[in-house]
């Protein structure tokens, strides 16, 4: 397992639109397990928009990210990036 943590720069966090965003990109990444992590602790399924927006993630919340199975380094490396650049 990879962990990584990263905090969301977007002035609106991973609210609807780019939460949904951020859960589709995770589909893309196959034959991994990953999971996000919020400040409070909860962690939670990172392909389920319901679970990710549950997490109430906002401007400059940081969050662990959990990556366990194949290319665990690259795809954490794709989430930090997909992050980094999310937009509003």
């Amino acid at each position: 397992m990879t962990t990584g943590k990263v905090t969301i720069q977007n002035d609106t966090g991973l609210h609807a639109r780019p939460g949904n965003e951020f859960v589709t990109f995770i589909k893309t990444l196959q034959n991994c397990k990953i999971e996000i992590e919020n400040e409070a602790g909860k962690r939670v399924n990172a392909s389920s928009l319901l679970k990710v927006l549950s997490l109430g993630v906002k401007k400059d919340s940081v969050l662990t990210i959990y990556c366990d199975g194949e290319n665990e380094q690259e795809n954490l490396k794709k989430i930090e990036d997909f992050l980094a650049n999310l937009k509003d």
